[in-house]
């Protein structure tokens, strides 16, 4: 039998937004929302997905001028992998941004990759791309916060 993965549906929020859905997620890290919008953008797709192949690691790297932009370069890429590349989903198993007062953002992702295919009774919503619209990728007071909006 095959394992199954469930995004932590806790992790993140979701909420309607003129023909869009907003995800957002809050966290001690950077690394921790990172991590919690991965699971909220699978989430919003399916509840469930039966992991039926390793596909091995992965590394990705992503440089930009902003967060939110490293943040749209990260889910644009997570989404086009399920999308366009046989059902596969990225489980992150960590991400490194560099400094964050760096004005040249690079970040660095390591995850695993499986052949998925999503269990049908958990199926969500079809999400088409990740907009920049709205886009906030920010530490306040200690904690760090990400909302990005999709297109469905």
């Amino acid at each position: 039998m095959c394992p199954v993965y469930k995004p932590d549906m806790g992790s993140f929020e979701f909420g309607d937004h003129t023909a869009d859905i907003w995800i957002s997620a809050r966290g001690n890290s950077a690394q921790e929302v990172l991590s919690r919008m991965v699971a909220g953008l699978y989430g919003t797709i399916s509840e469930a997905y039966v992991l039926e192949e390793d596909i091995g690691p992965v590394d990705l790297s992503f440089t930009s001028t902003s967060n939110e932009e490293l943040l749209v370069l990260m889910l644009t890429e997570v989404l086009f992998l399920l999308d366009s590349a046989s059902d596969i989903v990225l489980l992150p198993e960590f991400v490194l941004l560099d400094d964050p007062s760096n004005p040249k953002k690079e970040m660095s992702m390591r995850g695993k990759m499986y052949k998925v295919s999503i269990v049908p009774e958990k199926q969500g919503m079809e999400v088409k791309a990740v907009t920049r619209h709205g886009t906030s990728f920010e530490t306040t007071d200690g904690a760090w916060k990400a909302r990005v909006l999709l297109d469905i």
